[in-house]
């Protein structure tokens, strides 16, 4: 942690607790908290007082973690999205990190500054729909997905770039290494006659050229979301999704058709567990 004088230090800190100073810089500098520079002294002070106050109590990580929470406010951070991101529950916090990893937010950035933000925007969006819970994550994935028109102010969420400069080659999302790379397209012929005959490979630069269609449905993340909740759930889930993902594409259906009838059969997967639960 930053610099303090032995003078400001009237405590003497064991070698366990010196320890945890270390490991809480690295935390705290990994939640935004600014650790080096001047004002970064001023931190490191109000931190060291508490413990210079409050000699009963022992230098460890999770004290250390608690003193920040409580004086986050009278702490400098890099950014009011790293303040506001201290203020939440640490319970919350890990759901939305184990949701990152296990389930439907794999393609979502969760770390950084852009993590932060992802974080805060999914847990507002939970409180406001009624609770901070699995489905409720997975729902705020697809209502603070940018292509929804959700006006200029509403949040959105911060995606990871999966898609290689070649694109994509098999249903994981990964590259095929296995694919043989494909050979450099020729020269176009430059000139409209050779030796005195037409030329048929050439192309009229000048020519008009049909405008190119682009399915507005095939951006914005669409494919990732269906193939991130294809692997979403238990086994069965995922197979049975799966199936309709490769049905609805093979009939033709758009990735954000496909997205509503995948979510349609999660839901009634969900609705038949639910009374299930409950017997008859």
């Amino acid at each position: 942690m930053a610099e303090i004088t032995v003078e400001q230090m009237t405590r003497v800190y064991s070698p366990e607790e010196k320890q945890a100073f270390a490991s809480a810089e690295d935390e705290l500098r990994e939640r935004g908290l600014l650790v080096n520079g001047d004002t970064a002294v001023k931190n490191a002070q109000t931190i060291f007082n508490y413990f210079e106050g409050h000699r009963n109590v022992p230098a460890t990580v999770e004290n250390i973690r608690a003193v920040v929470k409580a004086y986050v406010d009278h702490l400098t951070w890099v950014s009011q999205t790293a303040k506001d991101f201290q203020k939440l529950d640490n319970a919350e916090i890990g759901l939305v990190h184990k949701w990152f990893e296990q389930g439907s937010g794999r393609l979502l950035i969760s770390d950084g500054e852009q993590g932060r933000e992802n974080t805060i925007n999914l847990l507002n969006y939970c409180r406001k729909v009624g609770g901070v819970d699995w489905h409720n994550l997975s729902k705020g994935l697809e209502v603070l997905n940018p292509t929804m028109s959700l006006g200029a102010n509403a949040p959105q969420l911060h995606w990871k770039s999966v898609t290689p400069s070649s694109g994509f080659t098999n249903r994981t999302g990964l590259p095929n290494h296995a694919e043989k790379p494909q050979p450099e397209p020729e020269k176009e012929q430059t000139r409209q006659y050779i030796h005195g005959r037409l030329n048929h490979a050439w192309k009229d630069p000048n020519a008009p050229t049909a405008p190119v269609q682009v399915d507005p449905n095939e951006g914005g993340g669409w494919r990732q979301v269906c193939e991130a909740l294809a692997k979403d759930g238990s086994h069965a889930d995922q197979n049975e999704l799966s199936q309709v993902m490769s049905r609805a594409r093979a009939e033709g259906k758009s990735w954000l058709d496909t997205y509503s009838l995948m979510q349609a059969v999660k839901r009634d997967r969900a609705g038949y567990r639910s009374f299930d639960r409950k017997g008859l």
